[in-house]
C-alpha cells in the first residue's frame, strides 16, 4: 500500500515461491528485501516483491533436533562492515530453559551456533501470543520475548537480556516496559507503545538515543481502537502514524491534531492473522548476495 496524503494505492504482489506444509511468519524487510521464516524454524525465504526475485533457505540439521518443546524467533538485517545480510533465529527451549541463537550469513552461504552455552531463562514464563519477528534497529534485532528484551547486534554477534541502553525507556516517568507493552520501529528509533502508568491512556516511548526518550499521549477513546497493542508499522514524512488497529484494518493516527485521533484507511481482505511493515523498494536481487552467486 502507497500512501501520500489520503490518496490510497493498493497493490497486491503475487507469491511465485511454495513454502509446502510450512506455516510462515513474516520476518522484517531490509533495503528492499523481504524475510520469511517458518514457524518449525528449518524454512527462510529472501524475497524482493518489485523484482519477484527470491531465495530459499533450507537447514535441517539444526532445526531437526529443535522439538516440540522449541519456540523460534527470527531476525534479518544488514552489516554494512563485510557487505553482507544476516538471517537471525533464536531457540526458547521451554523444556531445558535456554535460549541458543543461529546466524546465517547470506554472502558466506552458512549457518553458526553463537551460543553453545545459551542463556538460563528459568524464569521466564512461555505464553504463545507474542511477536516471534526482531526489529532491525541501527545494526542491532530487538525481540520481546516473555518478560523480557532480547537484543544482538548482527556486527558483534553479541546477545543482550535487557541491554543497559534500554534502562533510560524501561525507567521512564510515565510508562515502563511490561509484557503488555510491544516493540516498534518509529522513524529510525526503537519504541514501545502501551498502557500509562496511571490512569487509561496509552503511550508512545520512543528512543531517540541512549539518553533521550520521547514520549507522545494516546487518549483513551484512540487507544481503545487499538486492542493488539495498537501494532505501529511506522511514520509518514508528515508525522502520520501508521497502524493496524484490528486484524486486518489499517489506520492512521495524525500528530498534528489535538486530541489525536485515528482516521481508519481501509479493511484488507483475507483470512487468519494479517502482519504489516513499513517497506521501501529496491531493485537488489536475492540471488547476487552471496559468494556462490557471484
Amino acid at each position: 500500500m502507497s500512501y501520500k496524503n489520503v490518496e490510497i494505492d493498493l497493490v497486491n504482489m503475487e507469491v511465485d515461491f511454495d513454502v509446502g506444509d510450512e506455516k510462515m511468519d513474516l520476518v522484517g524487510t531490509c533495503n528492499g528485501l523481504v524475510c520469511l521464516g517458518s514457524h518449525s524454524g528449518r524454512l527462510s525465504i529472501v524475497w524482493n516483491p518489485i523484482t519477484r526475485e527470491f531465495r530459499k533457505y533450507l537447514e535441517t540439521e539444526i532445526s531437526n533436533s529443535f522439538g516440540p518443546k522449541c519456540l523460534v524467533y527470527w531476525g534479518f538485517g544488514y552489516v554494512s562492515t563485510g557487505d553482507d545480510y544476516k538471517i537471525v533465529r533464536l531457540c526458547m527451549n521451554t523444556s531445558s530453559h535456554s535460549l541458543t541463537v543461529h546466524v546465517y550469513s547470506i554472502r558466506l552461504d552458512t549457518w553458526r551456533v553463537i551460543n553453545n552455552d545459551a542463556y538460563d531463562i528459568s524464569n521466564m514464563s512461555y505464553p504463545m501470543l507474542i511477536r516471534t519477528s526482531g526489529l532491525f534497529v541501527n545494526g542491532t534485532l530487538y525481540w520481546r520475548l516473555p518478560e523480557a528484551i532480547c537484543s544482538f547486534n548482527l556486527e558483534s554477534e553479541k546477545l543482550d537480556i535487557f541491554p543497559p541502553h534500554l534502562e533510560v525507556m524501561i525507567n521512564t516517568p510515565l510508562s515502563y516496559v511490561t509484557f503488555s507493552n510491544m516493540l516498534f520501529v518509529v522513524n529510525g528509533c526503537l519504541s514501545t507503545y502501551g498502557p500509562c502508568r496511571r490512569g487509561n491512556d496509552h503511550i508512545f516511548t520512543i528512543l531517540k538515543s541512549p539518553e533521550v526518550v520521547e514520549q507522545i499521549i494516546v487518549p483513551k477513546d484512540v487507544a481503545g481502537l487499538m486492542p493488539y497493542a495498537g501494532i505501529l508499522i511506522g511514520f509518514t514524512r508528515s508525522d502520520k502514524i501508521f497502524t493496524q488497529y484490528s486484524r486486518r484494518r489499517l489506520g492512521v493516527i495524525d500528530l498534528s491534531l489535538h486530541p489525536l485521533n485515528l482516521t481508519p484507511l481501509m479493511k484488507l481482505g483475507g483470512r487468519g492473522v494479517t502482519e504489516a511493515v513499513s517497506y521501501c523498494t529496491s531493485l537488489i536481487s536475492p540471488k547476487s548476495l552471496s559468494y556462490k552467486n557471484v
